[in-house]
């Protein structure tokens, strides 16, 4: 279960969302789930359709955007990508 983390790029989701709409093309749709801060605010679907709701969630103040996409409805396992919108040298500042 990798974890990745980076900075916010909005290409890099893009990627993510992308490949889950080919993944559900292709008839193997992946479940996922989005986190802003510590808020669930896209619940665990395998609908591509509700990615883009996360953004409805975030203002000056968000700190962190995670994406969790899970192996299958069955398995806990999965990969997350955790995207930093603040930069550690503003938190120093």
């Amino acid at each position: 279960m990798p974890i990745t983390h980076d900075n916010y790029d909005q290409l890099k989701i893009d990627k993510l969302r992308h490949y889950l709409e080919d993944m559900t093309a292709k008839g193997h749709a992946k479940p996922y789930e989005i986190f802003v801060d510590s808020l669930k605010v896209v619940p665990k679907t395998e609908d591509p359709k509700d990615f883009d709701n996360y953004e409805y969630y975030m203002n000056e103040d968000t700190e962190k955007v995670r994406i969790v996409i899970y192996n299958s409805n069955l398995s806990p396992r999965n990969d997350q990508y955790c995207f930093y919108v603040k930069q550690l040298k503003q938190e120093k500042d």
